[in-house]
């Protein structure tokens, strides 16, 4: 795939359905590019947009429904049944740049090493900071 220098990769997609190989290569992209909070909001803004079409029951332009029989919300609606070829397409790729549970896992672990870290050198601070006894006293 040709990256254009004046299109973002993440833009671009992979010619051909969900599911390629180069998709990988855009998820790391946009990992790079975007904050989990921005991916997840990009989701979020497509979501509506077919849920849009779907209560205006307006399938222009829209590929044949993927066949999930009674899957989707309450409503049996799936979002992806509503969505443009290039709207599902980005909305594969944007779930692949999220993160994956473990490494979620991951990271709290490493969040939690560093507060214990953290804790222990401001402990270890402290105790060097503590005034000496009186003479004639003993420390406890």
């Amino acid at each position: 795939m040709q990256s254009n220098s004046s299109t973002p990769i993440s833009a671009q997609y992979p010619a051909g359905d969900i599911g390629m190989p180069s998709d990988e290569i855009l998820a790391e992209a946009i990992r790079k590019e975007m904050s989990v909070e921005a991916i997840s909001a990009e989701r979020e803004t497509l979501t509506q947009a077919s849920k849009a079409r779907y209560e205006a029951g307006d399938r222009t332009g829209l590929p044949a429904p993927s066949g999930h029989y009674m899957a989707g919300d309450a409503a049996g609606m799936l979002v992806l049944d509503w969505m443009t070829q290039a709207e599902r397409t980005r909305f594969h790729v944007l779930a692949l740049a999220l993160p994956t549970s473990g490494e979620e896992q991951e990271a709290a672990r490493l969040r939690i090493q560093a507060r214990i870290a953290a804790r222990r050198a401001n402990k270890r601070d402290a105790g060097d900071q503590t005034p000496p006894s009186a003479p004639g006293k003993l420390s406890h």
